[in-house]
This record gives structure tokens, sequence and C-alpha cells, in this order.
């Protein structure tokens, strides 16, 4: 049993503006938004298990665990908002609007799986070896927010309170996730060589029940779901002694996902006038279809010089009904956002490494390289008209690494990562960024018990204007008869280069951003680890 809270005080400030232009360059609109608010939360959580799985009775052997989950959070912001129109000025608004949220939430959590199930129906006839589990999931949920926004009355110098984005909001949520599982597994070993074969089909119906009570009467709404998710995954590992291992696994999950209230009858915000949500009461559930697969091999030669292992691993999620965007590029230069069902998408992960190392003496030199490739294609609606969005992403990561036995460490890296975006609908343009980041990192281990550590890196993004040049130290020192404690100083950010660089690709395009972080400080630690944490009597 285990428990945890979180206590949590905040203040934030953001000032964004900004212009759009035609493709002439002929400014249109300009939007800036000005907001500054504080935030309180508290949380706390309840967590337990129980297990018992006598070796003489199996028929008993049962796992439990639940938690509770209580959070409470209250905040206060206020916004200010103008929008200045150059081809409509009557479409010009200002807000100085008021917003303070209270929000509490309960959930309870209670799973309970059975492993004696084929014991308990078929006695001492073993079902061919086929092991059942019996897997009972119950989950419950109150979620309560109160919302009161206010508009400034300049006439009257006081805020006014907004009946239409004010709102009380009680959502609660009753799950109940039945499932049984199946597992077969066929082994073979000899003195040369080892092979395994395992089988597991899960069957679950998730049966959700769930009610919504609003102040606002077209948000009163009470709907059930029930969806069969079943999963199969089939996996084989071989392995030859003193030669190789292999391993090879492949997938197979069903899951859905349904709109929440939010966007089927959304309080729509007028602030943001580059994306005014609206809700869509017609949205139907997405199901999506997950396929994976891995595979691994590790040559295992003792006493060799070379040791050598390779990977690649996929995924595809194939969408049905997925919820988009269908974007409305007002006259005035406002952006009116709708919920919709789209077109089925589909999307693909594929992941691959290698690595090769070789021993020289006491010392070593290893080679490491890993790679990903990324692609997703979904559908969109811009002014009406139908576009297939198109992201991928394509990365490759080098890391060379000598270590001088255990005195000096060294190891250079480099990635490099390509991001583009392609829209089909006519007139709309395609984006695409390249980033190259190259590190070197050194590791000195004067003695035993005091190491130096430095590295220094350099990012460069072609949406960006300078490289950014990075430069950490660290050094730590362990003491004490048995080195329980350890203090360590760190020195982040020595040429005050920080910053932030988050390159993310949607219905826009592929876009940069670059915000400022925390810059050179330093952080002074002391640590102590007591030897007998744990097992009686364990080194670690």
């Amino acid at each position: 049993m285990s428990a945890n809270t979180d206590i949590s005080d905040s203040r934030s400030f953001s000032n964004n503006f900004t212009a759009v232009k035609d493709s002439s360059k002929t400014l249109q609109n300009t939007n800036s938004v000005f907001s500054d608010g504080e935030n309180k939360s508290r949380s706390g959580s309840l967590n337990f298990s129980l297990n018992n799985y006598p070796m003489s009775n199996p028929i008993g052997r049962f796992a439990l665990n639940g938690s509770v989950n209580i959070r409470n959070n209250e905040s206060e912001r206020n916004a200010r908002s103008i929008f200045d129109s150059y081809t409509n000025p009557a479409a010009d608004t200002g807000y100085n609007r008021l917003y303070n949220n209270n929000q509490e939430s309960i959930s309870l959590n209670l799973n309970l799986n059975y492993s004696g199930l084929r014991r308990l129906l078929f006695r001492r006839f073993n079902l061919f070896g086929v092991e059942l589990v019996f897997n009972q999931g119950l989950t419950y949920s109150n979620n309560k927010a109160n919302a009161l926004v206010s508009d400034y009355d300049s006439t009257g110098q006081k805020f006014q309170r907004n009946n239409q984005l004010s709102n009380n909001n009680q959502l609660q949520t009753l799950g109940y996730n039945p499932a049984l599982s199946f597992q077969k597994n066929f082994s073979k070993w000899s003195s040369r060589y080892s092979r395994n074969f395992n089988v597991s089909v899960r069957l679950v119906q998730r049966i959700k029940k769930e009610n919504n009570i609003s102040s606002f009467a077209v948000r009163n709404v009470e709907r059930s779901f029930s969806f069969f998710t079943p999963s199969f995954s089939l996996g084989h590992n071989y392995g030859l002694r003193d030669k190789f291992m292999s391993n090879v696994n492949l997938g197979f999950a069903r899951d859905y996902t349904y709109p929440g209230i939010d966007q089927l009858y959304t309080i729509t915000d007028s602030l943001n006038v580059y994306s005014v949500r609206f809700g869509n009461p017609g949205l139907k559930n997405t199901r999506i279809d997950n396929a994976n697969f891995n595979f691994s091999i590790n040559k295992r030669k003792p006493k060799a010089k070379y040791e050598i292992g390779a990977s690649v691993s996929g995924s595809m999620n194939f969408k049905t009904n997925p919820i988009a965007d269908s974007v409305i590029n007002d006259i005035s230069g406002k952006r009116l956002m709708y919920y919709v069902n789209a077109d089925d998408g589909v999307d693909y992960n594929l992941n691959y490494s290698a690595n090769i190392s070789r021993k020289i003496k006491k010392s070593s030199i290893q080679l490491q390289y890993s790679g990903n490739m990324g692609n997703s294609r979904n559908s969109n609606f811009i002014d009406g008209i139908e576009s297939v969005n198109r992201n991928n992403n394509i990365s490759h990561n080098i890391n060379l690494q000598f270590s001088l036995r255990t005195l000096l460490i060294l190891k250079l890296s480099e990635v490099i990562s390509t991001y583009s975006s392609n829209q089909s609908g006519s007139g709309l343009a395609s984006y695409k960024v390249n980033s190259a980041s190259t590190q070197f990192g050194a590791t000195l281990n004067v003695s035993k018990n005091f190491s130096f550590n430095t590295t220094v890196s350099t990012t460069d993004n072609s949406n960006v204007a300078d490289k950014i040049i990075l430069w950490h130290a660290f050094s730590s020192y362990r003491f004490l008869k048995g080195k329980e404690g350890e203090l360590k100083f760190s020195a982040f950010d020595l040429l005050k280069k920080f910053q932030n660089i988050n390159v993310n690709t949607n219905i826009d395009g592929t876009s940069t951003t670059v915000t400022n972080g925390l810059q050179q400080y330093f952080l002074l630690t002391f640590s102590y680890y007591p030897r007998k944490f744990g097992k009686k009597g364990s080194d670690d």
C-alpha cells in the first residue's frame, strides 16, 4: 500500500501577437493577447495491491489492486485581447475577460486478475497446456467544474458576468471491463540451442456509462457504450549456445474512442479569434486498429573481440471515422473551427538500430546507429474543400564512444532530423524543416571517488537563424567509510545560450517554436545511499 500527495501553486504570464498577410504580403489583420493568471492545485492518491499465489491450491491464485485519486484545482486568469481587421473594420473586437475556475475530481479503480480459472473449470485437465486468466476491471470517476467568466464593462468600470460562458458541469463515468485471456507456450531445449514459441489471445468487452449534468440544458447528456476490443500476439525466440539469440514478436489490437462532451457541445469562446471552436453533436465513435512487430538479433560469442546487435520494430494505426477539423477562414480574418468525422486515416512508425563494439585489452570502442521513420495521413477540410494532410519525419542518430579502461570515456554523437508536411488541397503550401545536432562529451574518473564530466553540443535548425551552442559541466565526489555519501556540483548552460526548440506538424503545416529557457544556473546536491536499504546483506 502506498499514498502520495502533491501541492503546487503557480503564476503565469503570456503575451502573443499575430499578424496575417495575404499572398502579396499585404497586412490583413492583427491580434494581440495578454494574459496573466494564478493556479492552485491539490491532489492525493492511495494505491494498494494484494497477491495470492499458493502453489498447492491453484484455484486460489489471484491478484487484486486498486487506487483512489482526488484532485482539486483553482485558477484565476485575466485575458485582454485586441483584434484589428484592415479589410473589414466592423469586425474589430476587444475583450478584457476574467476566468475563475474551480475543479474537483475523484476517481476509483479496481482490478482483479484471477489465474485459477482453468483449474476451477476443468479440474486436473490441463486443457492442452492453455492458460486461462479472467480479469475484472471496474472504474468510476466524478468530475465537477464551476466556471465563472466575466467581461469588463468600461461604462460601469467593473466586471459583469458572461452568461454564455459561465457554467457548472458534472461528469460521472462508470466503466466495467471484463476480459478473458488464453495463453500457450511451446518450448524446446537442448545442449546446443533453445527455442520458444508463445501465443496469446485477449478478449475484452469495454462497457461504459456516462452522465453529464450541466447548467446548459443542451449539455445534459446520458449515454452508454459497449466496445469489443480483442487483441492477440505471437512471439518466437531462438538461440544457439555461445553464438546468437534472436527474437520475433507480432501483435494486433483493436480499440475505440468516443467524442467527449466538449466536442459534441462546445462552449464557444471567441477570445482567440484564430481558433473559434464549435461542437458537432453528430460525431461518430472512432475505431483504431493497431498492428505491430519487433525483431532483434544479438551475437553473443564468449571471449569474442566483437559484439554485434541489431533490431527493427514498427507499428501501423488504421483509424476509422477519426475526428478532424473543418476550418473556415472568415472574410474578417477570424478562423472558425468545427469538429467533423473525416475519411479513414493511417499512421505508421518504423524504428531500427545496430551496434558493434570491440574490446581492446581493458579498453573498448563502440559504434551505435539508430533511426526512425514516421508517416501519418489524415483528412481535414479547409473552407469546405477536403484536403489530405501527409506528415513525414525521418531521424538518424550516430554515436561513437571510446573507453580507456575506467579512466576516460569520450563520446561523439550526431542527430539529423527532417520534418515535412504536404497538403493535397489546391493552393495549399508544403513545408519542410531540417535539424542537425552534434554533441561531444568527456568523462574523467580521477579516482574511484571523484569524477568530472563535460558536454558541448550545437544545434542547427533551418527555421532558426543562429546556431544554438550549449556547454554543461558536472563533478561528483563520494565519501564516508562505505561511500554512502555523494556531493555533486552541476553547471548548466555556461554560455547562456539555452533555448527550447519544438518542431510540430499539423493542419497548418510544419512549425518550429523557439522559447527561452532557464539559462546558466548551478546546482549543488548532497545524496546519501544507505548500504542496507532493501534486501539485508545486499551490496547494492
